[in-house]
């Protein structure tokens, strides 16, 4: 974040912080002026990629508090909206690249191919 301005760096902070997401909060916890708009501020490149790496860094902070949901689900500790919170729970790891991959694994003991008849291709008339 050290190509930002001081104001667009408390933006990005408030945004991530107090402001929960709230651009209009966010700008004016900024100190932005009321005659710029959120939108103006948030179409700066530098704040759109500090915006985005902050919340990546937001995301896997946050990802072993979503882990152990789902444990405390597993031992019995957890029961109250268990469904919802695990759903979220289960989204942020996703964010964050920790959470199940489904793969296919395909075997054959004799693989073969079978392949389309080739076309006959027309013979060039000049030969």
């Amino acid at each position: 974040m050290s190509n930002l301005t001081e104001e667009q760096r408390k933006f990005v902070d408030a945004m991530l912080g107090d402001a929960k997401g709230d651009p209009k909060l966010a700008k004016e916890m900024a100190g932005y002026a009321e005659s710029t708009s959120a939108a103006v501020v948030m179409s700066s490149k530098a704040v759109s990629e500090a915006l985005v790496n902050e919340t990546k860094t937001f995301i896997q902070q946050n990802a072993p508090r979503a882990a152990h949901l789902f444990v405390d689900v597993l031992t019995g500790v957890e029961t109250l909206g268990v469904k919802e919170r695990t759903a979220v729970a289960e989204k942020i790891l996703g964010i964050a690249g920790i959470s199940k991959t489904e793969k296919v694994e395909v075997e054959a003991k004799n693989p073969l191919f079978i392949l389309p008849s080739k076309k006959d291709e027309p013979e060039d008339e000049d030969d």
